[in-house]
């Protein structure tokens, strides 16, 4: 039935619709949001309210900022209607629709919004407020508005509906919301009110010059700004040092992050390897180990290859150990300094992170998961560690040479590490020599797991994941020589993350630490010695 109710839906079809409507209970939830998107988009504002009052479901914040962003204002009365909160939150961000639409520009929309019952002065996970948020885009308003003005136009032109078409006019939106009470007097977590956002924005970007007349309003409104940390920032951006200094002497803050930024001073300054700014604002008081929204300035120069930038800052009590605050990426977790320039192939920088102690990782202790869906292949083996170790070295014709993790060790023409994790049943596998990518041969990883499965009389297992074809397998291999595989898509692969916490299995987590030609270290990137029960090296 879901079927003829998505037909009814696509057609605008509401004799339809209902039909199906009457031997329909229920849909999947994913469905029953695509179909909510879809009618509210499109501005097919009754099949909106005849799925609202049949499935009665929680309306997410996609769909009512779907209908903002499409400017369908009665699909946004209908979803109101329904019992939709309309300070419903992006997850990721904690933003509301408005948030996210007010810098559009479009009076029509706030004003809706607000008769509605939305929250003008709702907060996300910055603190911002959707005033500082238009007040943030107040520069794309003469470019929104020529872009508006010329879709206008060209739809008149093809006599075509003016769907979508709305005015631009960014200072009556900050008056409508100042006038049903907004407040511009507030601040955001790092001490930023509306008229920062406004001039740090207008300044940055350069598009629109400040207008004095905006910023008057926004004082008249309550807002203060900060106008020595404002002349900090203008100065970094100018490279001026001096300038820098008297802002510095007039009070300027020098941990904020700045509205429109994601960086502190710090961060900005040891990302560029501007040492003098970084010596100016140390002096300054500037904490060295501040994260800011997404790293920290030891490993901003870290990443960029700023080799006397990380000496200051290890100089000037930086922590080597410190992590990303926050995962760069949903497949990288985060990276402490060393990690960093391991990744972006800083050696130098690498090898003197090493010297104070960067690469000794911190004390981590992961669950049995797939930590990881990008490009992965492991084999695993259900067996302790000196059982895994003396297997493989027979099948191999290897010697264990060392179990002392950070070892230094020199891998000869055949080489292995073996890491049993303290949460884990399995062992991971990792073959070092020579190259093998166990993800593109999966053929040749199934025959090295069938083979040490029967050598270690105990079950292994092929883990593979292409990001690619958003493709999963696993194959099972017995002592007996039998083997069980499945395969999976990335959006049924939860059978894969239930598996290993059933079976106890970890994958996806670990990496041998960067090996030079010349040898490297027994350890895994990240992890230090604490989060396993032993290691083994194996080489010939």
């Amino acid at each position: 039935m879901s079927r003829e109710i998505e037909s009814a839906v696509q057609a605008n079809d509401t004799v339809a619709l209902g039909a199906a409507l009457a031997s329909s209970k229920r849909l999947a939830p994913k469905l029953m949001n695509q179909l909510l998107r879809d009618a509210a988009g499109a501005g097919h504002d009754e099949i909106l309210r005849m799925l609202l009052n049949h499935f009665k479901p929680i309306v997410s914040f996609e769909v009512i900022n779907f209908a903002a962003v499409k400017h369908r204002l009665g699909a946004l009365r209908v979803l109101r209607e329904a019992g939709a909160d309309l300070n419903a939150r992006y997850e990721e961000t904690g933003e509301t629709a408005l948030h996210r639409c007010v810098g559009m520009g479009d009076p029509e929309l706030v004003r809706t919004f607000a008769d509605l019952g939305a929250d003008l002065n709702d907060r996300d996970n910055r603190g911002r407020t959707p005033l500082m948020a238009l007040a943030g885009a107040m520069y794309t308003m003469e470019d929104r508005a020529r872009a508006m003005e010329a879709l206008r136009k060209m739809r008149e032109s093809r006599n075509e509906p003016l769907d979508g078409v709305a005015p631009v006019d960014g200072e009556g939106c900050m008056r409508l919301m100042v006038e049903r009470g907004a407040d511009a007097s507030v601040k955001d977590d790092e001490g930023n009110d509306a008229l920062d956002y406004y001039r740090l924005t207008s300044r940055r970007r350069r598009q629109t010059p400040e207008d004095p007349r905006i910023s008057a309003l926004l004082r008249e409104w309550g807002a203060v700004g900060d106008e020595a940390t404002f002349n900090l920032f203008t100065a970094m951006l100018e490279g001026d040092l001096q300038a820098m200094q008297s802002a510095i002497v007039a009070g300027a803050d020098v941990n904020r992050i700045p509205a429109d930024e994601d960086r502190t001073p710090l961060s900005a300054a040891a990302e560029n390897g501007a040492l003098e700014m970084m010596d100016l604002l140390i002096a300054a008081g500037a904490d060295v180990n501040r994260a800011d929204r997404f790293s920290r300035p030891l490993i901003r120069a870290a990443e960029g290859g700023h080799l006397a930038a990380v000496k200051r800052l290890v100089e000037a009590g930086a922590g080597v150990l410190l992590r990303h605050p926050r995962a760069p990426a949903s497949d990288c977790p985060p990276m402490t300094p060393y990690e960093a320039a391991v990744n972006f192939d800083r050696k130098e920088l690498a090898a003197y992170l090493k010297t104070v102690g960067g690469h000794r990782g911190t004390p981590t202790t992961l669950e049995p998961g797939i930590h990881s869906w990008e490009n992965f292949a492991e084999v695993l083996i259900q067996a302790d560690l000196r059982t895994a170790a003396a297997a493989l070295a027979n099948l191999t014709g290897t010697e264990i040479r060392s179990t002392t993790y950070g070892a230094a060790i020199e891998p000869g023409p055949r080489a292995y590490i073996l890491a049993k994790a303290r949460k884990s049943s399995w062992c991971n596998v990792f073959q070092l020599a020579p190259p093998v990518n166990w993800l593109s041969d999966s053929k040749a990883a199934g025959r090295f797991a069938a083979e040490y499965a029967t050598a270690a009389a105990a079950p292994t297992r092929y883990i593979g994941y292409s990001d690619t074809s958003d493709a999963a397998m696993s194959i099972r291999f017995e002592p007996d020589g039998t083997s069980k595989r499945k395969i999976g898509r990335e959006s049924d692969n939860d059978w894969l993350v239930a598996l290993a916490k059933k079976e106890k299995f970890i994958a996806g987590a670990y990496a041998p630490l960067h090996l030079e030609q010349n040898g490297g270290e027994l350890a895994l990137s990240g992890h230090a010695a604490e989060a396993f029960d032993g290691v083994a090296f194996l080489t010939i």
